[in-house]
């Protein structure tokens, strides 16, 4: 062959390594974007608890999913490091065609090595778009996860704090009740104090007067642990965290436990403080 032809040759076969630099530049720039925001087998593993406590009948397939895309992931890995050995064989058959034009030992050299980066380049392009849609689908899913954990969260402590409401508002009437069989018991003038004392046993209502008092005290508690549960909830999906499951599960059972039996107490001393009206009521018509 003449020389203008080797000339037209290097000429061209110069064009397409520039092309394939470009290419190699712009894929490299975007693999080294995707290991900045990548999750490990082990961020995933760590998740699964938090998926199984969010929502039990669909957070198998979701962790399925995930880990199937740890799969999948591991897979793509593999196929490049398979068209990194292709590569290095087609590169081996390319430098001496390469070679054969006429230039300089080091201009062969350089194109040669050019050339090698960019064929891998253009088969792992469509491996690298690929990636990077299975790590937006990854990054979605964690996002409904930790949706559905703070709306869980924030219906528990709404339903906590309504019940916490219903039970103040006993609480209100028993201190009504209890104040009146105190006033009943402690009649203002002295000439009834003999006949009301026959009436009204004081000693009870004393008693029953303490007793709405410190079941008050437990309520006030309650409500405290309620107002510090929904601001650590508040403070967590500030800093766009995930609860710690586990610790707010052990708080909600010792609230929900605690007003059930502050309830059951109320009902008790309830039924007790109606009892002493009727009987006081009766005992003053009698009198009469």
């Amino acid at each position: 062959p003449s020389a203008s032809s080797h000339h037209a040759e290097l000429g061209e076969a110069l064009h397409q390594v520039g092309q394939l630099s470009s290419l190699y530049a712009a894929l490299k720039e975007q693999v080294a974007q995707l290991e900045l925001t990548k999750c490990d087998r082990a961020e995933l593993e760590k998740l699964r608890p938090l998926f199984l406590e969010a929502d039990q009948k669909s957070s198998p397939s979701i962790l399925g999913d995930l880990l199937d895309q740890v799969a999948s992931l591991q897979t793509v890995a593999n196929d490049l490091q398979g068209e990194k050995a292709k590569v290095r064989g087609q590169g081996c058959h390319c430098q001496p065609r390469l070679l054969g034009c006429k230039r300089s030992p080091e201009q062969g050299h350089q194109a040669w090595v050019k050339g090698l980066a960019v064929v891998g380049e253009l088969g792992r392009e469509s491996m690298v778009q690929e990636i990077e849609k299975e790590l937006k689908e990854l990054r979605e899913k964690q996002d409904g996860a930790k949706a559905k954990l703070e709306q869980s969260v924030t219906d528990a402590a709404d339903h906590l704090q309504e019940q916490l409401d219903k039970l103040r508002s006993v609480m209100e009437n028993m201190m009504a009740s209890s104040s009146a069989l105190l006033s009943m018991s402690m009649p203002a003038s002295p000439e009834l104090r003999q006949a009301e004392a026959q009436a009204t046993c004081p000693a009870c209502s004393l008693d029953v007067s303490e007793q709405v008092k410190q079941l008050f005290q437990r309520y006030e508690q309650l409500q405290h642990l309620v107002n510090s549960f929904v601001a650590r909830q508040a403070e967590i999906k500030a800093v766009r965290q995930l609860p710690a499951r586990s610790q707010d599960e052990e708080l909600l059972k010792h609230i929900q436990a605690t007003i059930l039996q502050v309830q059951e107490d109320c009902e008790k001393l309830n039924s007790v403080t109606g009892d002493l009206v009727d009987d006081h009521r009766q005992k003053q018509k009698d009198i009469e």
